[in-house]
This record gives C-alpha cells, structure tokens and sequence, in this order.
C-alpha cells in the first residue's frame, strides 16, 4: 500500500511550511527588536506632531519625520503598537518630549542604532497640575526628580517660548547628526525662531485685554499656554478617574465664581457631555486640539477664541 508514504510526505510538506513560517515571524520580531532598515539614514521619529511640525522646520527635505504617537491617541495613555515600535527601530534618531509617561517605557528598551534626544531639556516644568496620574520615579528622574504629588506637567508644547527651546534642542540634535549640513539646520531654525516669537507677541497681543481670565477645560492641557499669557485654567475633570456629583456641582461653582468664558474641550471629548458641562456653566464649548501638527496656528486660534469669549462674557454682564 502507498497511503503510509503519501500521508509521511504531506506531513513533511507541513512542517516544512511551519518552519518557514516560524523563521519569518522571528525575523520579524528581531527586526523590531534589534535590527533597522537600509533606508534608516534618513528617518527621524518625534513622540507627537507638534515636535514634527518643529523638527520638519528645521531638518529639511533631506529626511523624513514621522510621528510615533497615532492619531487621536491620548499621550498619557499609549501603548506603541508593533507597527509604531518598528517604525522607530527603523530610524536613525529619536526625538522625545521628554514628560510623557509612554516615553519611559521606550528609552532603554535597546533601540539598536538609534540615537535619543531630549528635546525637552532645560525647558522650565509646571507641577502640580497632573497629581491624578500615576508618574513613577523613573519618570521624574529624567528632569531632576518630584514628588508624585508634585508631577511634572507633561504638556511643554503649549508654551511658544517651550516650543522654540525644544527647536533650540533639535538644533543641536541635528548638527550633531549631520554636521555636514550644519549650516543648513541654523539658516532653517533662524527661520523658524523669526515665526515663533511672532507667533507669541500675537498671541500677547490678542490677549491683552484677557490678564487675569479664566477658562475651562476637562483635562488641564493648557497648563503653559495659561500660565505664559498670564490666564487661568479651570480644569473640570480629571482622566480615567470618576467624579462624584458633589465634585462636579463644585468646579461648576468655582468656574461660575472666576467667571470662566468658555468650555476648551479636546477633539475626542464626548459632544453630549461637553453641551452638558458648558450649560450648567453658562459657557459656550469649543473644540481645541493640542497635539494639531501646525501649533503655531492652533495656539493663535485658541488665543483667538479665549479672546472672543470674554468679550462676549464682558458684554452679557
């Protein structure tokens, strides 16, 4: 009978198919693991878009920025997908902000080949904001250290004056990658430090009439931009935490009191309740977003609508 041989033959025709499936998966995985592409030179990653926006500026056509944080996602909870890890072994440097919880988990995995800097170095840090989130000693070790009572504020982009420092830092980062073309990167930088101290003595200019005003929001995004354009930000919720009615009834009452103009709300935000909030404030709410790739613009606009909205307030009293 031939069936015994036909049926050993399949079997081996099997498990050779398994083999090379096996050894495609564990190339994959080394490859995310400890291997980069060819085409690495030339790639560059940033933690979220408005450090592309200011890396972009400054490195040129020559290379290739991208973004590690996808679209939508939330900073203070991402969890880098396989696709993202291999996009940035795949690159010749790393650029972090240098406050986010995600970044932690990254810096000292073995990026094999691949450059890290800090782009938020020597940027002065608000605390405080943040005691709701769970930032652990590693984290605080990379800015000198707080208590978890007293985190560090991880949103550094929303200040214009932080944002040129971080392209200050990109700079340095690219004349040490490319020295070559260091003449390149400061004739670029220059560039773009003439765009951001127009951008903030527009905003100044924009808000001028705004000193001392208050506006809310439900996760305190805005901590820097409210603290360089002397504001204040009412921050009405808290992420991944439950709030009692009590609590709620309260910052109401705290923003009614200081007089808040309008409800800053992040594009994932639900709609039904950001109506909710803002009408038991008597607010008008507004979808902003932080992480938009043109920060220039995204921090004029918000100046522009804190602006329209006291006005408004003024007006109604």
């Amino acid at each position: 009978m031939k069936t015994a041989p036909i049926f050993v033959n399949l079997l081996l025709i099997m498990l050779n198919v398994i083999r090379n499936l096996m050894s495609v998966v564990v190339a994959g995985l080394c490859a995310v693991g400890c291997g980069r592409s060819v085409n690495a030179d030339n790639r560059l990653v940033v933690s979220i878009e408005p450090q592309r926006y200011l890396l972009e500026r400054i490195a040129g056509p020559k290379w290739t920025v991208t973004t590690l944080l996808d679209r939508g996602e939330d900073p203070e909870n991402f969890d880098p997908s396989v696709a993202s890890l291999r996009n940035l072994y795949d690159s010749r440097a790393y650029f972090i902000v240098g406050t986010l919880d995600f970044e932690r988990g990254l810096i000292g995995r073995g990026q094999a080949g691949v450059t890290l800097f800090d782009t938020g170095r020597g940027l002065d840090h608000l605390h405080g904001t943040h005691t709701h989130c769970n930032h652990s000693d590693e984290h605080d070790d990379i800015h000198g250290g707080h208590d978890h009572e007293d985190a560090v504020d991880p949103h550094v982009w929303t200040s214009v004056e932080n944002a040129r420092r971080m392209a200050a830092n990109m700079l340095k980062a690219m004349i040490e990658l490319d020295p070559a073309d260091s003449a390149v990167y400061r004739a670029n930088y220059k560039a773009l430090e003439l765009s951001l101290d127009s951008c903030r003595a527009r905003i100044s200019a924009i808000l001028s009439d705004c000193r001392g005003m208050a506006f809310m929001v439900w996760h305190p995004s805005l901590s820097y931009f409210a603290a360089e354009n002397g504001l204040e930000q009412l921050a009405m919720g808290m992420d991944n935490k439950e709030m009692s009615v009590t609590e709620f009834r309260n910052n109401i009452d705290v923003a009614r009191k200081e007089g808040a103009s309008v409800f800053l709300v992040q594009p994932d935000f639900d709609a039904g309740r950001s109506r909710a909030v803002a009408d038991e404030a008597g607010v008008r709410s507004v979808t902003v977003n932080t992480l938009a790739y043109d920060m220039q613009a995204e921090l004029l606009r918000i100046a522009e609508i804190i602006s329209s909205s006291t006005s408004r307030q003024t007006v109604r009293e």
